[in-house]
């Protein structure tokens, strides 16, 4: 459901598949043990994310977006729920109809938003839009706090 423009280190980061080079170091290291058990084999995939989280953490060109809504790989891998259907995903990468999406990529002349003519981008969208002021109500109260950057992958 992400925009071919989505970045490889987004992908997997959401779809919780570790890059495909650590997930080769992971194989050789099982390769090489003498005993494998799944206690093994989950020591080793611990191994992997915490390499992962520290490429994550140090990225600083890339799904800038989404690092900053999902800082940590191990809560949002462990989670049971994810729904990642559309526009979640578009949320989730700043990739889709928002104004500066569609601006950089060439599809609007600028990067206003078309319901308030704020600058739109995905925190606009998600957190301040008057036009979503009854949805993000509606969320907000079901689970019982004001959604923010830092709390909206919980």
């Amino acid at each position: 459901m992400a925009y071919k423009t989505a970045s490889a280190d987004f992908l997997n980061v959401i779809t919780g598949i570790p890059p495909i080079d650590l997930l080769v170091e992971e194989r050789r290291r099982l390769d090489d043990r003498e005993t494998f058990t799944e206690e093994v084999r989950a020591e080793e995939r611990n191994r992997t994310i915490g390499k992962w989280q520290q490429r994550w953490t140090a990225n600083t060109s890339t799904a800038q977006w989404t690092k900053r809504l999902i800082p940590n790989l191990k809560p949002w891998l462990d989670c049971k729920f994810k729904n990642l259907e559309y526009f979640v995903t578009q949320a989730l990468t700043g990739h889709g109809s928002f104004g500066s999406f569609t601006y950089r990529i060439g599809k609007t002349a600028d990067v206003r938003c078309r319901y308030c003519q704020a600058d739109d981008d995905p925190q606009h969208t998600i957190l301040s839009c008057p036009r979503w002021h009854s949805a993000r109500h509606e969320l907000e109260a079901s689970v019982g706090d004001r959604v923010s950057p830092d709390n909206f992958v919980g």
